[in-house]
C-alpha cells in the first residue's frame, strides 16, 4: 500500500450537473445534497488564495486546502462541483490536478476553499 492511499478524511463530492438557468440557459451547478458521493481523502492547508491583500478589519483570509483523494476513489470533481469537509461546504478552485509518475506516486488532487455565507 502506498501513503497516497491512506487518507484518513471523510469528504463528500457533489459532482457538476448541468441544469437550466432562469433565462433558459444551460448552466453548471454543484448536485444537491442527496447525489453527494464519499470518499476517503487527505486534505492539507496550503495558505490562503489572495496572499498579497492583507485582511481588512472585520475581514477573514480564505485558507485554501488541497484534497488528495486515495488512488482507489472514483472521484467525480470539476470546477463546478461541490464539496462537503470538516461539517461545512466548500468550493472547488479549478479543475483537478493529474500528477503523472509512477504507479507508486501517480494521482489526482484538487483545491477548495470555504464557500461565502449566503448574503455577503
Amino acid at each position: 500500500m502506498s501513503l497516497l492511499d491512506e487518507g484518513h478524511e471523510e469528504v463528500t463530492i457533489y459532482p457538476m450537473v448541468e441544469t437550466t438557468g432562469p433565462d433558459d440557459e444551460k448552466i453548471w451547478r454543484a448536485a444537491p445534497d442527496a447525489q453527494g458521493v464519499q470518499i476517503m481523502a487527505s486534505v492539507q492547508a496550503i495558505g490562503n488564495d489572495k496572499p498579497d491583500e492583507p485582511a481588512g478589519g472585520g475581514q477573514q483570509v480564505e485558507t485554501v486546502y488541497r484534497v488528495r483523494p486515495n488512488r482507489s476513489e472514483t472521484v467525480p470533481v470539476g470546477p463546478w462541483a461541490g464539496v462537503g469537509w470538516d461539517g461545512r461546504r466548500w468550493d472547488v478552485v479549478g479543475d483537478p490536478s493529474r500528477h503523472n509518475g509512477s504507479d507508486e506516486t501517480a494521482h489526482r488532487a484538487f483545491r477548495i476553499k470555504a464557500r461565502k455565507p449566503s448574503g455577503v
